[in-house]
């Protein structure tokens, strides 16, 4: 049984030779080529597709999170910083009214443009709903505002008494919960950036591990291949080399034992043919030696 395995194990392996012989050394090398043009394409999609998902994610931290996080930040200062404080001092007699009222208004149309700005960016999941309650909580301020605007027009003891109370009844408790949730919205783009980000360098951690395999097993397949090549070219030409060293010191007899389609078989072959030729010539000059000497003797 063993021995009826080890003959089929043979036979095999000279079926494969056989085989391997009858690629051609001109057709291995342009496998070669064609291989390390494959991968190297491959290398290439691999890095084209992963700096494409760092840049998408790139793309998206920046337009759809940071940019409506500055929006959504100079909307609050407006309000907390100029707003508010402003009229803390128009209120303290520390800033003139008319300064704080331009400043006030200045600070209004600021506040309605960014937060124009930050609806028309990407909006979704939990933000929608945050965003929902605060369109109506802005609504209620923007209106505190444009009332505190029509009462710091001109200062007078009736104006001055109306910003007062409005300041103690209406300011805060209009501004104050639509900052909040303003604080909120921030809070949540902050936290999908982080969440942006981690995926962005999984998908660079992802990209660098296929992108190292893929080089490692492309460098390995290519080498095996050229090795593969270089040993059987340098042994076919070896035997070419001593079949043609044995004809060149006279040797006619040389047995070429050479099967295949490559070049160098097809070499071997032609030169079989010219020995079998000349073998042919030298037969045919050794007769005619022979019937001259033959004559030579008769006469």
């Amino acid at each position: 049984m063993n021995q009826h395995l080890l003959k089929r194990e043979k036979q095999t392996l000279k079926t494969w030779g056989m085989k391997t012989e009858n690629i051609k050394i001109s057709s291995a090398l342009y496998a070669i080529i064609i291989l390390f043009t494959l991968f190297t394409s491959v290398i290439a999609f691999i890095s084209y597709s992963s700096l494409y998902k760092i840049h998408q994610a790139s793309t998206t931290m920046y337009f759809d999170r940071i940019t409506p996080l500055e929006q959504l930040k100079i909307v609050s200062d407006r309000l907390a910083l100029d707003i508010v404080n402003t009229t803390y001092e128009m209120n303290h007699n520390t800033m003139d009214w008319q300064v704080g009222n331009a400043l006030i208004h200045k600070s209004l149309s600021e506040i309605k443009e960014n937060w124009n700005s930050f609806l028309k960016t990407k909006i979704e999941g939990e933000e929608i709903i945050l965003k929902d309650d605060a369109e109506k909580l802005r609504a209620k301020a923007i209106q505190a505002v444009e009332d505190l605007l029509k009462i710091t027009t001109v200062k007078n003891e009736t104006t001055s008494a109306e910003l007062n109370a409005f300041i103690e009844t209406q300011l805060y408790t209009h501004i104050d919960p639509f900052i909040a949730q303003l604080t909120k919205l921030m809070n949540i783009q902050l936290t999908i950036a982080d969440k942006v980000y981690k995926e962005s360098g999984k998908t660079y951690e992802s990209a660098m591990l296929s992108l190292g395999l893929t080089i490692f097993l492309g460098m390995i397949f290519i080498l095996v291949i050229s090795l593969f090549v270089i040993s059987r070219t340098r042994k076919s030409m070896k035997y070419a080399n001593d079949v043609i060293s044995e004809v060149a010191s006279g040797n006619l007899e040389v047995s070429i034992k050479r099967d295949g389609n490559d070049e160098i078989s097809t070499l071997l072959n032609n030169l079989g043919k010219m020995l079998k030729k000349i073998k042919e010539v030298v037969v045919y000059i050794s007769e005619g030696a022979l019937m001259v000497k033959r004559a030579s003797a008769e006469l």
